[in-house]
C-alpha cells in the first residue's frame, strides 16, 4: 500500500527509532460512545497499559489482526483535529500506534503520515518528540534534495493549521520560505506547492492580509496565482467583515480573468450572512442573476441558514412543537422586511425546484432544515398549478424524498422528516410513511390531486413563481 509519497522503508530495517518513551500523561481511561466498537477497544488498551511494553504489544495485536488498510485508518482518525479535540486522551495513542507501525514489513513511510502525527504532538504540547520527529524526517528527505523537503514542509503547515496552531504554523512557514528562497530553488511544482499551502493555512487561520502578500512573492517569483489563492483570499476577508478589501480581491480575481463561480458567490454570500448583511445578499443575489449564474443548493441552504427569523421559526416548531405558516404567502408575510425581500429574491431568481424533482416527486437530499420546508412550499405549490390543468395528470404514486438521516447529528434520526411529518399533519396531506422505504412519504396521484382540487389546496395559488418550473 503507497500513502502518499513516501519511501518503502524507514532507513533501519527494525523502523524508527525514537529515543523518548511514550508519554503517560493522557494515557488515561476514555469515555467512548456506544456502539463504537473501536473507541472500546482502544480504551481497554488505556485500561490494560501499566507501562510502554504492555501498550506496544496489544498495539501490535491490533496491527496484526486487521487490514494494512484500516491500520493506517486508525492512525488517521486518531491524529485528526476532530480526535484531539473531542477525545484527546483517545489520541494520545496515536504515537505509540505509529511507532508500532514503522517496525512491520509492509508500512509505506511517508511525509504525509508523518506531518500528521508531528502536529498532533504539538496540539499535545509534547513539542521536544514533535521537534524529534521533524529533525528524523528532515534527515530522511535530505538525500531526496530541496523539492522533498518542500513538500514535507508544506504538507506540514497544512497539518498544523487544521488543530489552529498559529504559532506553530508561522513558524513552519517561515521555515518553509527560508527553504523555497535561500541558495538553489526546488523544483517549480514543489515551490508552487509550497506557496499554497502556506496560503491554504493563513486561509484557515483567518490571516488573509498574508495570504495578499504570499501572492504577491509568487507573481515575483513568476509563478502563476490561480483562482484557488484568489478565491482563499475573497473567502478570508469576507469571514472577517472586511467587506471593501473583499470586493477588491473580486475585482482583482476578475481582473485576472477568473471568473466568479458558483462556489465564490456562495463564499460572498455566507460572509455577509454572518454579519448580518442582508441587504448585501439581495443585491448579491441579483447581480448572479444578471451574470445568469443560477443559484444551487449549497446557495439556497446558505442564504436561508443566515435568515435568524426563518431559522428561530423552525426551532420553535420543532422544538415546542409550534404551527408553521403554511403557504409561500404566509410565510412571506411572516418573515416581512429583508428576510421577506431576501426569499422572495431567491425564489424568483432561481428554477432547482425542476432539478429537485422527477416529475412530481420531491427529493430533499442534501438541503438544511430551512431549505427543505421552503422547497416543500414550492412543490405544494407546483402541484396545485399543475392539478388545475387538464394537460398535466400526477402519476400513480407520488414520493418525497428526506433520507434515513445518516448524516444528521444523531444518526438515523432524520429532522427532514420530522419537518416533512409535521407539515403533513398540519396541512392533513394525504402523505404517509413508506413501508418499503425509510425516510420516505408517499401518497396516490388520485388522491393527492383530488386533494389538491379542494378548498384545503386554495392556500397554495402562488402561480406566479411556479408558471416557468413546469416547462
Amino acid at each position: 500500500m503507497i500513502i502518499g509519497v513516501g519511501i518503502t522503508r524507514p532507513p533501519s530495517a527494525t523502523g524508527l527509532k525514537f529515543p523518548f518513551g511514550i508519554s503517560h500523561r493522557l494515557l488515561r481511561p476514555c469515555r467512548c460512545g456506544p456502539g463504537n466498537e473501536d473507541d472500546r477497544f482502544l480504551n481497554s488498551v488505556l485500561l490494560a497499559s501499566p507501562d510502554d511494553d504492555n501498550l506496544r504489544r496489544m498495539l501490535r495485536q491490533f496491527v496484526e489482526s486487521t487490514s494494512q488498510d484500516y491500520a493506517v485508518g486508525t492512525l488517521f482518525r486518531l491524529t485528526s483535529p476532530a480526535t484531539s479535540s473531542s477525545n484527546p486522551r483517545l489520541s494520545s495513542l496515536a504515537l505509540p500506534l505509529y511507532q508500532v507501525l514503522t517496525e512491520t514489513s509492509w508500512f509505506q513511510w511517508s511525509p504525509r503520515v508523518v506531518t500528521k502525527v508531528i502536529a498532533l504532538l504539538h496540539k499535545q504540547e509534547q513539542h521536544s518528540e514533535a521537534e524529534y520527529l521533524t529533525k528524523e524526517t528532515i534527515s530522511i528527505l535530505n538525500v531526496r534534495g530541496k523539492s522533498a523537503l518542500s513538500i514535507f514542509y508544506g504538507q506540514l503547515v497544512e497539518e498544523l493549521s487544521k488543530h489552529e496552531l498559529r504559532r506553530e504554523v508561522l513558524h513552519t512557514c517561515e521555515e518553509l520560505r527560508r527553504h523555497l528562497l535561500v541558495g538553489n530553488r526546488p523544483a517549480a511544482w514543489a515551490l508552487l506547492f509550497g506557496y499554497q499551502s502556506m496560503i491554504k493555512a493563513m486561509h484557515l487561520l483567518g490571516m488573509p492580509y498574508i495570504i495578499e502578500k504570499l501572492m504577491e512573492e509568487m507573481r515575483e517569483l513568476g509563478l502563476k496565482v490561480s483562482a484557488f489563492e484568489h478565491t482563499c483570499l475573497v473567502y478570508g476577508y469576507g469571514k472577517l467583515g472586511l467587506f471593501k478589501e473583499m470586493k477588491r480581491a473580486l475585482a482583482d480575481m476578475r481582473r485576472d480573468g477568473f471568473a466568479v463561480d458558483r462556489l465564490v458567490t456562495t463564499m460572498v454570500l455566507s460572509s455577509f450572512g454572518a454579519h448580518g448583511q442582508l441587504g448585501e445578499m439581495e443585491t448579491w443575489l441579483r447581480k448572479m442573476k444578471d451574470a445568469n449564474v443560477k443559484p444551487h443548493m449549497r446557495t439556497f441552504n446558505t442564504v436561508l441558514n443566515n435568515c435568524p427569523k426563518l431559522r428561530a421559526l423552525l426551532q420553535d416548531a420543532m422544538e415546542k412543537d409550534e404551527d408553521l405558516p403554511l403557504s409561500l404567502k404566509e410565510l412571506l408575510d411572516y418573515l416581512g422586511g429583508d428576510e421577506c425581500s431576501l426569499v422572495l429574491c431567491l425564489v424568483e431568481s432561481s428554477s432547482l425546484i425542476r432539478q429537485t424533482r422527477i416529475w412530481a416527486n420531491l427529493d430533499l437530499h442534501g438541503m438544511h432544515l430551512t431549505t427543505a420546508y421552503l422547497f416543500m412550499l414550492l412543490w405544494l405549490c407546483e402541484l396545485r398549478w399543475i392539478c388545475k390543468r387538464h394537460s398535466y395528470k400526477l402519476p400513480s404514486e407520488v414520493k418525497v424524498v428526506c433520507g434515513k438521516g445518516s448524516h444528521s447529528v444523531v444518526r438515523f434520526k432524520s429532522p427532514l422528516q420530522e419537518l416533512v411529518q409535521k407539515m403533513v399533519v398540519q396541512l392533513d396531506l394525504p402523505l404517509r410513511n413508506d413501508s418499503d422505504t425509510i425516510g420516505c412519504f408517499v401518497a396516490k396521484g388520485k388522491v393527492l390531486k383530488d386533494w389538491m382540487l379542494s378548498h384545503k389546496g386554495e392556500r397554495f395559488d402562488d402561480e406566479c413563481f411556479l408558471k416557468e418550473s413546469v416547462k
